[in-house]
């Protein structure tokens, strides 16, 4: 499953039911690839993550591995990535 910005446009009552689907659609055998800006809405979905910055890497990573290293939510390290990208 493919989706580009799914968060986008919705209420919260709404982002919790497209939570809902996404959680159903996925399991073993299963790839769900999202889009998004939507970062502390991920942090809970998704078991690995995939960061690209067309300056430097590309690496698909275990999000609770990063957390741990990091100490810091997705979110945070997003936020991170993003002022070292611009600086």
């Amino acid at each position: 499953m493919l989706l580009d910005e799914p968060f986008a446009y919705l209420d919260y009552s709404s982002r919790i039911q497209v939570k809902k689907m996404l959680r159903r659609a996925s399991g073993e055998n299963k790839m769900i690839i999202v889009s998004t800006n939507f970062i502390e809405d991920m942090d809970t979905l998704f078991t690995d993550v995939l960061f690209m910055n067309p300056f430097r890497y590309c690496e698909v990573i275990n999000l609770e591995d990063l957390r741990e290293q990091k100490g810091m939510s997705l979110k945070e390290i997003y936020e991170e990535e993003a002022d070292d990208t611009f600086i």
